[in-house]
């Protein structure tokens, strides 16, 4: 569909519900933005709530997708005491979802629903208690791989700050850095791998684990992740992917119930 605007001031999002007679729901029209489906004036615009103008030409290419069963995660090692699986992009870090695939298994802790990579899951409530603790005293290393916008210049860094809930994006919540140092205190280690035509690829250690940590110290350091709509408007980088290109690449501790040190890794394909 290509239409010209001809209502001054009116949304993006009432526009498409106009043009489409209410057939669809705000939520399939944000769901589609974020995918990039729609352009005004030739250029991808994923924000709902933005005003156009009169003359404006929307571009919104819209087929109704078939639900796609999620496929089971690949188990990259398991024993009495846990499974540590490699999350696909489309599996929810929720008990209901694990327990579709694991049955008596018991969430750890979770990536978000876009990224990939390892996580860990619980045999049992004992066993769930006991990762828990060593989330929280920082005893488990974790190393993500990330595709950044546009090419990074240093070679390493630390970023520190203080996150806060700054707004929400499509009923999700948007964290940001607070430059009085105020909320919850962040930091993550990082290391450029390797530098593409318009895009670079970097090795990040959160040392916290707070939500979107990565994603907000990446964009604030003015290479947001790609594809990661929720934090970015729009992209330098022309790489053309259809997900977030974050992976959570490596994980590493001591077993708790063994007492041996444990490193399982999984190596994202944007990497290769």
């Amino acid at each position: 569909m290509i239409k010209e605007v001809l209502d001054n001031k009116i949304s993006l999002l009432q526009f498409l519900k106009k043009a489409y007679s209410s057939s669809l729901s705000n939520k399939t029209i944000k769901q589609a933005l974020e995918k990039g489906c729609c352009t005004v004036n030739g250029k991808i615009e994923r924000f709902a709530s933005i005003k156009l103008s009169v003359q404006d030409v929307v571009s919104f290419k819209y087929s109704p997708s078939v639900n796609k069963k999620t496929r089971k995660p690949t188990v990259l090692f398991e024993d009495e005491y846990i499974y540590i699986i490699d999350k696909p992009v489309d599996l929810v870090s929720s008990q209901k979802s694990i327990q579709d695939f694991f049955s008596d298994s018991y969430l750890v802790h979770r990536l978000d629903k876009p990224t990939t990579g390892c996580m860990i899951i619980a045999k049992s409530l004992t066993v769930q208690k006991k990762f828990i603790d060593l989330f929280k005293s920082r005893k488990i290393k974790k190393t993500y791989y990330a595709c950044v916008d546009k090419k990074v210049k240093g070679d390493k860094g630390i970023i520190r700050s203080y996150l806060y809930r700054k707004g929400y994006f499509q009923g999700q919540t948007i964290w940001a850095s607070n430059p009085q140092s105020k909320g919850l205190y962040a930091e993550t280690h990082w290391e450029k791998i390797a530098v593409k035509e318009d895009y670079s690829i970097i090795k990040c250690s959160p040392i916290t684990g707070r939500t979107h940590q990565l994603r907000v110290h990446m964009k604030e350091m003015g290479h947001p992740i790609l594809k990661d709509a929720q934090y970015c408007r729009s992209f330098f980088s022309k790489l053309s992917t259809n997900r977030l290109l974050l992976h959570a690449a490596e994980i590493s501790f001591e077993h708790p119930f063994t007492n041996s040190m444990l490193t399982v890794s999984s190596i994202p394909t944007f990497t290769q």
